[in-house]
């Protein structure tokens, strides 16, 4: 705990950082006025409770009036200083007005030492308890308690010299008390305020590592996705690379053969690509692959998969596709291609030559890749610029 001594002032037992005294009072805030509340109820009643022993001890005149209108308008006040911390529920009104409540309680017993005299020790007892509470009321606020309960202290030993019944042997044992509880609140109170400080310490730094090792996780979880996405893609156009699609499709072949579900795959070239990076050169050439990637990609359902497995090849594999449905795909995708313009300048036409294998039951992933294959030999053979299925 000694990693936190320099943070707190020995003397005033606050948090040398003012933005952290303040987050600190918010934070103890809840528990401290729960507290509060407890001790508000408890010192009405114990408060209204001490008018029978002043009638038992004068009767009733007018120093038991004084006592009764005295503590009455003490619990008013201490109730109404509840409500209004209640409604505001501010830390800094809060201390502020617990400063106050502790200074009328020193005003409170001196108004009962004037008009009560001839004191039986219960009076003197509950004067002691009474600075030990404003110890334990400013448990937070070791100055505020210090400036309460010293003053406090003398102003009750005084009034008893002044206008006590007391012999000197009592007035001593009054004084030696007093000294007494101010020490044992002295010691509560600075031991509980250290400890707190240093519990909320404790709390931050562990929710700075918690944030720290969040943080961390986080980046690596980042960089691990990272890593996964560039084994996966093709670094160019961003779609699936070969190898990252060979798994994908012999996942789909396995649902398709067990489940009954046609599928197709579309083997697509861009025909006669080197001349156009001959001419373009290979920069403009790049461009148009990132570009023909999007509008296929634009064209494709979500659970389609299309991959780049070449220089100028792309493969898409359509799960729940029949022959039908694949024609359509592939011709839409040859048209949109052919009315297309690419490169930097939007200058530049090409087309594709497209070859559609259909899956059949007991045919693999090589299969399905050679039957494409020789489909799309078919196309580029007969003129390129069409869509050829392998019968």
């Amino acid at each position: 705990m000694n990693k936190f001594k320099n943070e707190i002032h020995p003397f005033l037992v606050v948090l040398r950082d003012q933005g952290k005294e303040k987050k600190f009072l918010e934070w103890s805030f809840p528990d401290h006025f729960n507290f509060f509340k407890i001790m508000v109820y408890v010192g009405i009643f114990a408060t209204i409770a001490f008018i029978i022993p002043d009638f038992l001890k004068s009767g009733l005149n007018k120093s038991l009036i004084i006592s009764s209108i005295s503590r009455t308008i003490f619990s008013i006040a201490v109730y109404l200083m509840f409500v209004v911390i209640k409604r505001v529920n501010k830390p800094v009104v809060f201390h502020r007005l617990l400063f106050i409540l502790s200074n009328l309680i020193t005003i409170n017993i001196t108004i009962v030492i004037i008009t009560m005299k001839n004191h039986s020790i219960i009076y003197s007892l509950s004067e002691i308890i009474s600075i030990i509470v404003i110890y334990v009321l400013l448990k937070q606020r070791f100055l505020y308690s210090l400036l309460s309960a010293i003053p406090a202290s003398i102003v009750i030993i005084v009034s008893h010299i002044i206008y006590g019944d007391l012999d000197v042997p009592s007035l001593q044992t009054i004084i030696f008390a007093f000294i007494l509880a101010n020490l044992i609140g002295i010691i509560y109170n600075r031991n509980i305020n250290i400890s707190s400080r240093k519990e909320y310490l404790s709390l931050i730094l562990e929710q700075k590592l918690n944030a720290r090792l969040e943080k961390e996780i986080e980046q690596r979880e980042k960089f691990q996705n990272d890593l996964l996405e560039i084994a996966r893609t093709d670094h160019l156009t961003s779609l699936y690379n070969r190898r990252f699609f060979m798994d994908l499709a012999a996942q789909e072949i396995f649902k398709s053969e067990r489940y009954g579900i046609p599928m197709s795959l579309l083997t697509i070239d861009i025909d006669h690509f080197k001349a156009v990076n001959d001419q373009y050169g290979h920069p403009e050439g790049d461009v148009i692959l990132i570009e023909f990637s999007k509008k296929l990609k634009s064209m494709i359902r979500k659970s389609d998969v299309l991959a780049r497995i070449g220089g100028e090849e792309f493969i898409l594999l359509a799960p729940n596709t029949e022959m039908h449905g694949a024609d359509i795909l592939a011709e839409n995708l040859r048209h949109l291609i052919e009315h297309s313009s690419f490169g930097t300048k939007d200058n530049i036409k090409i087309t594709i030559s497209v070859g559609v294998a259909q899956f059949n039951n007991g045919d693999t992933l090589a299969d399905l890749m050679r039957n494409s294959d020789k489909a799309l030999y078919l196309a580029k053979n007969n003129g390129r610029n069409q869509v050829i299925f392998f019968n």
